[in-house]
């Protein structure tokens, strides 16, 4: 007890684990112009250009935006308005442009039992 090793990743099967890889990477860019204040946060308008009608939901990879040091928290979200949530931990008011890409997201299923999961991969 105490000296084991414990492997936390394996493959058996020959082929590279694709466990954390996106399904599907979706650019998600900010749908208006805004300031943030400095040391504040705010709920960003988002918009996706994604028209594939097989999901409706969105989950968002939370992420620093450089060189602005803007933290985006990670997000489950409607496709069809996706909100993203911002801070600013400067001490300088900052610039989000319409279109700039704020982060990426991937598209999420209900279960019948209410739990959230990734859509299977397609190869």
């Amino acid at each position: 007890m105490g000296n084991e090793i414990i492997p936390i990743v394996s493959s058996t099967s020959g082929k590279p684990s694709t466990a954390g890889t996106p399904a599907r990477a979706i650019p998600v860019h900010a749908a208006t112009t805004t300031i943030i204040p400095p040391a504040s946060e705010v709920i960003l308008q988002c918009c996706i250009q994604d028209t594939d009608a097989t999901y409706s939901t969105l989950l968002s990879d939370g992420s620093v935006l450089t060189p602005e040091g803007i933290m985006v928290a990670p997000a489950v979200s409607q496709k069809h308005r996706p909100l993203l949530f911002l801070s600013n931990p400067t001490d300088s008011p900052k610039v989000i442009y319409k279109g700039q890409k704020i982060t990426t997201a991937q598209p999420v299923c209900e279960l019948p039992n209410g739990v959230l999961t990734e859509l299977p991969q397609c190869f």
